[in-house]
């Protein structure tokens, strides 16, 4: 089938869950945060689409899910760093913990909370390599 909007959407529909999923996965437990409205990098957007990109997906999770939303997981794994307007922005649109990727992170007095690394993983990461990512955090896989 070649490349249309009407495939796009039709391939993005099978990917994403419903608010009724979300709500389902919330009740059994799941954490539910934000990740931003369209994923867009946030490094990349302008200062309004920035601000929008975060305070709408926080809004429409506290709307659809019915409790305060208080952290992101960063598109792409690119935390705030050096960016500090982007830190700014994360801060007004009401969020208190930021998550990125790239590893462990060491908890300290110098640990900006809206830059917290993680660990990335997958099934098809296999359980030995998450083990040593987890007691080498900077070996990397």
């Amino acid at each position: 089938m070649p490349w249309s909007e009407e495939e796009e959407k039709r391939l993005t529909d099978e990917g994403l869950i419903t608010w009724d999923q979300a709500r389902e996965m919330r009740s059994a437990g799941m954490d539910i945060q934000s990740r931003t409205a369209t994923h867009r990098i946030l490094q990349t957007v302008s200062d309004d689409d920035l601000d929008r990109e975060l305070a709408l997906s926080k809004r429409a999770l506290e709307t659809e899910l019915g409790e305060s939303i208080c952290s992101i997981a960063y598109p792409s794994g690119v935390g705030v760093g050096q960016h500090t307007k982007i830190g700014r922005a994360v801060r007004k649109a009401g969020y208190d913990i930021g998550f990125s990727g790239g590893g462990v992170c060491r908890l300290g007095k110098h640990t900006d909370p809206l830059d917290l690394r993680r660990i990335s993983i997958d099934l098809s990461v296999p359980e030995a390599a998450y083990r040593a990512a987890v007691v080498v955090p900077y070996a990397g896989f």
